[in-house]
């Protein structure tokens, strides 16, 4: 039962990652106009939208993205505060891999 959940679990995650990817390179396609709509959701109510919308804001807005990471890092210390510092981490020293 729990290695179902799991793999299902697992193919939702990637559906979804695949799913924000398209978006990220959509938006990107569309021009600055449309990656403006992005900016709209790094105050989001929901952290993991934030957190999203942030990442593929490096690309284009840099200071927004950096500064809504920044928030998401702060402690208390959760799987999303980890990501969020890390990602800044990766970016602030140029290892995190963007989309081309």
């Amino acid at each position: 039962m729990t290695a179902t959940v799991s793999g299902s679990r697992t193919r939702w995650v990637r559906r979804n990652l695949l799913l924000a990817a398209a978006v990220r390179k959509e938006l990107r396609t569309r021009g600055p106009d449309a990656e403006k709509c992005l900016l709209v959701l790094l105050t989001d109510p929901e952290p993991g939208t934030r957190y999203w919308a942030a990442t593929a804001a490096l690309g284009f807005a840099p200071s927004e993205a950096e500064r809504a990471l920044a928030l998401l890092a702060e402690p208390p210390p959760t799987l999303l505060s980890v990501s969020a510092s890390m990602t800044l981490d990766a970016w602030k020293n140029g290892t995190l891999p963007l989309e081309e």
